[in-house]
């Protein structure tokens, strides 16, 4: 939604001529004001993703998470096209991102993944009982059709399959 002003000026007494040609003079013009409601949610699916190193057990979660971006405009409705930009914040590289940006659809979803997310990276001698797992944080972004760009933020846990195990 867009909100027009308009400035009208108002003299208390009839304008003199110089007046009259000062105020052709002066342009007044109106200006909008954005007052977007456009949002984007991301939804990561599984919410920790737990990855096996145990050994001689075979793999039986595969290292991906998938990222749902779901996109409306500013009458909250689904906003189909939108240009979604999903970047992978992680501190350690966990996985690769398939796409770095994916057009949303009639339902105004974008579906990504973060693929090859493996434990190479996992700092087993950080592990203590408040942090038992490193965290993907994923971000997204998209434009609305005011050009303002609208950002959602999701965390999410990777954790070994030995310290799963301990805990649960």
């Amino acid at each position: 939604d867009s909100t027009s002003l308009m400035f009208l000026v108002i003299f208390s007494k009839p304008p003199s001529p110089s007046t009259l040609l000062l105020s052709w003079l002066i342009e007044f013009s109106s200006f909008n004001i954005s007052l977007s409601k456009s949002s984007i949610d991301l939804i990561v699916t599984p919410e920790t993703l737990i990855i096996n190193d145990i050994p001689d057990i075979p793999e039986s979660v595969i290292g991906e998470l998938t990222l749902e971006a779901i996109v409306n405009d500013d009458n909250n409705a689904a906003f189909e096209g939108a240009e979604v930009t999903f970047e992978n914040l992680s501190e350690l590289g966990y996985g690769t991102l398939e796409n770095y940006t994916v057009s949303s659809d009639s339902l105004g979803v974008a579906l990504n993944k973060l693929i090859n997310i493996s434990l190479d990276s996992f700092d087993y001698d950080s592990v203590t009982a408040d942090n038992l797992g490193d965290t993907i944080t994923i971000k997204v972004s998209a434009v609305n059709i005011d050009n303002v760009t609208f950002v959602d933020t999701v965390k999410t846990i990777v954790m070994p399959q030995s310290i799963y195990n301990i805990i649960s």
